[in-house]
């Protein structure tokens, strides 16, 4: 897995913690992803291991389009449920910025 494969999953990952609550719709959307980008079980693992030690939080860099396919995962993450929390809004204001 490249580096920015393991950051897109890492930043929905993050998106989906940010309540800090997991909905089973955003499990299922991460569980989906992951099977997209090509992320296996034990990368996937690793992953949510470095996020509960706090190895960073969401990461947006890179090109325009880079940025903007970040911030797309980050709302798909926050839709999957169907709610948007107070916290996942905050967190698109200070994304948007």
């Amino acid at each position: 897995m490249d580096n920015e494969t393991r950051r897109r999953w890492h930043n929905m990952l993050a998106a989906a913690m940010v309540d800090r609550e997991m909905s089973g719709s955003e499990k299922d959307y991460l569980e989906k992803m992951r099977g997209e980008l090509g992320i296996t079980p034990e990368e996937a693992r690793q992953i949510v291991d470095d996020y509960k030690t706090g190895k960073g939080g969401i990461e947006i860099s890179g090109s325009r389009d880079e940025k903007l396919a970040a911030f797309k995962d980050i709302i798909n993450v926050f839709v999957s449920d169907g709610l948007v929390s107070e916290k996942e809004k905050e967190m698109m204001g200070r994304i948007a910025e």
